[in-house]
């Protein structure tokens, strides 16, 4: 148990910046939605889903690349130079091509009278690129404060300067918030190239905190090419960066498709009339609220990533994965019924007399239930994936994601020229209950690891049917009456599954069949 809870606090603290990032996005919405038209929300999410893409491809897998190779000598600087050296080269080639060719990829995303927002966006995935390893290596040095602490400088920048945009300047078009993205991500790096310079008599004065800062200082002689060394981290992080792109598109290319397969100026179900651009807006302005499990699932994967690769060589390992599984499907289901069930009320919440989401995005509130079920889906695929980053196999996640990419993509463009976001929010559902199932059934085969699928299974049947139950009651916009009784449905189911849990324990035990880990 103390490993998990080890596990537990470095995700509690790794959370923090993750957690009032996502926040910081949800302080920001109700700004966004009430100054953006659903069409320029729309744009500002199309373009940001791009910047995704490319933080996978160029970081290249690196990130797990370094935690892998460095975690049989922790004393070995040379992972860590390799990987930075291999991510800044990529990083450097790509602001050059795509810098002084952003009028041409402009006119090619449909947004060729508006190329300095794919400028802005260039040069803010360059910045994000760049800081990504030294990032990775507090991370891996067990350094989530100075890791919280960079972070969220950033964070409140940001926060800053949309606010004065948007609310002082009163700003109406998506520029701003690329603006302000662009000079907070700029101040990130200029923060950690000031901490890797030679400066260890300033850090001293600043006491124990100022060197744990310093610790990330490098010495330039250190940063010499391993031929060796970098092939192999190479070799393992394309496959993860391929793994990774899939998973990006699975999870964020749905705004790109639905501004594009959705005809202009169609109607929702007879209702409103609304462009490809208005119903990405609108949809994307309601995935927000799948934030809540994103906020579980980032700060998870921040600690337990490298925590994973250390716990591997335990005796109890598989045992210690399967507890962890188990709890954070628990945590994830909650958080589903909780938001799902409370989304319209939370919405029409007023701060001087603005909404939380505008109401001109309502129209797309019925996205959320099944939006928020894939990201517990997703959450469920980053425990049990794990196996074959462990293994070194990671051809399985190409395969698996592979597979969810493709049965995504055939879906949204089957089903969104009909069924608009909802098309979407269906797609985005098999695609993630795919990938769960192909990585369970051959983890089972290569690295086995005893998962108590009934009980999940059950539970998550359970929280499923309280959620079914809260819709039947329906909203509540005054928070009376229907409001407490849905409130009582969630605290029952939520109160019975910990009672269930601790008088009927699940008891976990080791698989007798081997492991076919090198087959």
């Amino acid at each position: 148990m103390s490993a998990i809870r080890k596990l537990a606090s470095q995700t509690a603290i790794y959370g923090l910046s993750s957690i009032i990032g996502r926040l910081a996005v949800w302080a920001l919405t109700p700004i966004y939605t009430a100054r953006l038209g659903t069409d320029e929300y729309g744009v500002f999410s199309d373009l940001y889903s791009f910047v995704t893409y490319f933080l996978v491809i160029l970081t290249f897998g690196m990130e797990t690349s370094f935690f892998r190779f460095a975690s049989d000598n922790r004393q070995d600087f040379r992972p860590y130079a390799q990987a930075s050296i291999y991510v800044t080269a990529l990083a450097l080639g790509f602001l050059l091509i795509f810098g002084l060719g952003h009028g041409g990829f402009a006119s090619l995303l449909g947004y060729g009278d508006r190329s300095g927002l794919v400028l802005m966006v260039v040069l803010i995935i360059f910045l994000d690129v760049v800081v990504a390893l030294p990032m990775a290596k507090l991370r891996y040095d067990e350094r989530p404060l100075v890791f919280a602490f960079i972070s969220l400088i950033s964070i409140f920048l940001n926060i800053g300067l949309n606010v004065y945009f948007y609310v002082v300047q009163g700003q109406a078009t998506a520029e701003y918030i690329f603006i302000s993205n662009l000079i907070a991500s700029g101040f990130k790096f200029s923060l950690l190239l000031f901490f890797s310079l030679p400066i260890s008599n300033f850090v001293s004065r600043l006491g124990g905190f100022g060197r744990k800062l310093g610790s990330i200082s490098v010495v330039p002689e250190r940063f010499l090419i391993n031929k060796k060394m970098m092939r192999s981290m190479v070799g393992f992080g394309f496959y993860i960066m391929l793994a990774g792109l899939f998973g990006m598109i699975n999870q964020y290319s749905d705004v790109n498709f639905i501004k594009r397969l959705w005809g202009s100026g169609a109607s929702m179900y007879g209702e409103e009339m609304l462009t490809g651009a208005e119903m990405a807006g609108i949809f994307s302005a309601n995935k927000k609220l799948a934030v809540f499990i994103l906020l579980v699932t980032q700060a998870f994967r921040y600690a337990a990533e490298p925590f994973f690769f250390r716990q591997a060589k335990e005796s109890a390992s598989r045992i210690v994965f399967a507890r962890i599984f188990h709890y954070f499907l628990l945590a994830a289901l909650a958080v589903f019924l909780l938001v799902s069930s409370f989304s319209f009320e939370f919405v029409s919440i007023q701060i001087k007399g603005t909404y939380i989401i505008d109401q001109k995005f309502w129209l797309g509130l019925e996205v959320v239930p099944p939006l928020l079920f894939s990201f517990v889906l997703g959450g469920a695929y980053i425990n049990i994936s794990i196996w074959f980053k462990l293994t070194k196999q990671v051809r399985f996640g190409i395969l698996f994601s592979g597979a969810g990419m493709v049965a995504l993509v055939l879906l949204n463009v089957i089903l969104i020229p009909f069924f608009g976001y909802m098309g979407a929010a269906i797609s985005m559902n098999v695609c993630f209950a795919l990938m769960c199932v192909l990585a369970y059934l051959a983890g089972q085969r290569y690295h086995p690891i005893p998962y108590n699928i009934p009980r999940i299974a059950l539970y998550a049947a359970i929280f499923i049917g309280a959620y079914l139950l809260n819709g039947y009651l329906g909203r509540d916009l005054v928070f009376q009456g229907v409001f407490w009784q849905k409130l009582l449905v969630c605290i029952g189911v939520i109160g019975g599954i910990i009672a269930l849990e601790k008088f009927v324990p699940v008891r976990w035990r080791e698989h007798n069949a081997s492991s076919k880990a090198n087959a």
